[in-house]
């Protein structure tokens, strides 16, 4: 999938319903309403966001890698 370097938007993101999936699985402070409210957000934006939940980097990381595979 291409990120379009994390300005890709979430309601692009959600339109796959893989990629959905794995950002709920992996944050979910992003719940189903939350990820309504941010979806004309950048997925720059919203990792910014989910790094104030005191997640780390390396899972961010991660999970960045596994949707760029999708």
């Amino acid at each position: 999938m291409d990120l379009k370097n994390g300005n890709i938007l979430i309601r692009q993101l959600e339109a796959n319903p893989k990629a959905k999936e794995l950002m709920l699985r992996e944050f979910p402070m992003l719940s189903s309403q939350l990820i309504r409210l941010v979806r004309n957000m950048t997925l720059s934006q919203v990792l910014d966001l989910v790094k104030s939940f005191h997640v780390p980097q390396s899972k961010i990381n991660r999970v960045l890698q596994q949707l760029k595979k999708l």
